[in-house]
């Protein structure tokens, strides 16, 4: 009939995204979920998807460089054998499923309302509301102060473009602009340990004084070219949420490597610990310590 030669147009015409328009509940979880992990990898629009050959040999030869590593993508040392980023599916499919959505069906759409609809929609509140902060800060004579809107409890606390710009809030500002730079961050990522930058150059760069010079802070035991390495394979692998979970392995690694480093010593190297201090200590104070 006629009706429903309108109503197939119309679905015709309808963005392979509109499912997530029509779903305010699913659109916040895919907010939350890339607000906490970053941009996953995608086929689309990244050169880059799997860690390096010669890093994963590294990470082979160096269990330090924060485990745990996927054992079926480094047991192998062939050609074929690779080890995949944390991907749209790992980060959404279970977000969809819950929704009762169709993963495979949904894999570009997904994508393109991403590139498309949410990452331009964060661009533009953060402009936008940037902007009007800014002239409030002019007009009151005070352009070095950060004023918040005034906040009432219909604004939004996530970005959403199918709301308009004024009935986000702050926290929507802040995290719109946190998508944006973890979007990017993790793309970063990506290129560093997918090969983008050769393993040599990158160690002899955390290895140098330049990156050492930025190590206001952090622990005394922290080697860059051990443990922000071992950061950046995290947070490739298992998406940029996870480098705040240190597993029962990875303590243990920590704490030998603090052990050797300034109690023990190793073959080529004395520990860094007086040696006054190391005769006088009782075992349960280098526990301690340690």
């Amino acid at each position: 009939t006629e009706n429903e030669s309108t109503l197939e147009e119309a679905a015709i015409k309808q963005p392979a995204w509109h499912f997530i328009k029509s779903d305010a509940a699913l659109r916040a979880s895919l907010c939350t979920t890339m607000l906490n992990g970053g941009y996953p990898s995608s086929d689309s629009n990244d050169s880059f998807t799997n860690i390096s050959a010669e890093l994963r040999l590294e990470l082979n030869q160096n269990p330090a460089l924060l485990p745990p590593i996927p054992f079926c993508c480094l047991s192998s040392p062939a050609h074929t054998t690779t080890c995949p980023f944390f991907s749209m599916e790992d980060a959404f499919g279970p977000v969809l499923k819950s929704a009762s959505v169709n993963w495979p069906d949904k894999k570009e759409s997904l994508d393109k309302y991403f590139q498309s609809i949410l990452l331009p929609h964060c661009l533009k509140l953060c402009l936008t509301l940037a902007g009007e902060q800014t002239k409030v800060a002019s007009e009151q004579g005070k352009t070095d102060v950060y004023l918040g809107r005034p906040p009432y409890e219909n604004l939004s606390p996530l970005p959403d473009p199918f709301i308009p710009l004024e009935d986000h809030s702050e926290e929507a500002m802040a995290h719109a602009y946190a998508i944006l730079r973890r979007t990017r961050l993790m793309k970063s990522i990506r290129f560093i340990v997918g090969g983008g930058i050769p393993l040599k150059v990158l160690t002899e760069f955390l290895r140098g004084p330049e990156w050492r010079s930025q190590a206001m802070g952090i622990p005394v035991w922290w080697c860059p070219w051990i443990h922000d390495l071992g950061l950046l394979v995290h947070a490739a692998l298992y998406g940029f949420g996870s480098i705040t979970t240190v597993l029962p392995l990875q303590l243990s690694l920590i704490k030998q490597h603090v052990r050797e480093t300034f109690v023990d010593g190793t073959s080529d190297r004395k520990p860094f610990l007086p040696k006054c201090f190391l005769d006088q200590a009782t075992k349960e104070e280098i526990y301690a310590w340690v």
